[in-house]
């Protein structure tokens, strides 16, 4: 059970904190008091996900945590070392819901990304809008050619994707049917011709009753 689970980790509390001063960790300046979370690099930049907001007098909130919703950010340092405040990340992966976390491939040419439906043929049975995952590649202009996965399935969220380095693993968090718990991570390959199989579960050494 979960709660047995949780009880025996208790046990294990002091191996986490082995070598613990080996390592330092430190608050970025660029944080906000909002979320801000899955920073990556991008050649010498640092992406990541945040519910900032940009103004004061405009704020879109969604219900699932009466927040602002996720977009993507970026930031590099100046000619001086010192990190540079935030901005938008890419305009045209900017849409007026959630948008991130988001991962990028080891050539930095196509990105993976989380994204609401909205659309009104996008609406699950439950009348609610699930996320799902996008791939765009790279050109001159930024990125362009965003598709949909061909595993996403309006019924269900899938979110926070992580691809391997070289490019043929997806892995990823989702609340599909026939899952241990909550959200669980799955991976998914691609065959030599571009194609995406289906997701498996990645199992109890991974994933546990809840997400």
């Amino acid at each position: 059970s979960r709660g047995k689970n949780l009880a025996a980790s208790f046990s294990k509390l002091q191996s986490y904190s082995k070598n613990a001063d080996a390592y330092s960790v430190t608050p970025l300046p660029y944080n906000s008091p909002e979320n801000d979370m899955c920073a990556v690099k991008f050649h010498d930049a640092v992406v990541f996900s945040s519910t900032r907001s940009q103004t004061n007098w405009i704020k879109k909130q969604q219900g699932w945590t009466n927040g602002n919703y996720m977009q993507i950010y970026a930031t590099e340092k100046d000619v001086n070392g010192a990190d540079m405040k935030p901005t938008k990340f890419m305009g045209d992966l900017d849409s007026k819901f959630n948008d991130g976390p988001l991962c990028f491939s080891r050539d930095f040419n196509t990105v993976y990304f989380t994204r609401n439906n909205s659309l009104k043929n996008e609406l699950a049975k439950d009348g609610t809008y699930k996320l799902k995952i996008l791939e765009a590649v790279m050109d001159e202009n930024g990125f362009s050619m965003v598709t949909i996965l061909p595993f996403n399935n309006l019924e269900y969220n899938f979110a926070h994707p992580s691809i391997s380095q070289d490019g043929y693993t997806i892995y990823f968090s989702s609340d599909m049917e026939g899952g241990k718990g909550g959200m669980d991570i799955y991976s998914c390959k691609k065959d030599s011709s571009g194609v995406w199989g289906a997701p498996e579960n990645m199992g109890d050494q991974v994933n546990t009753a809840g997400n």
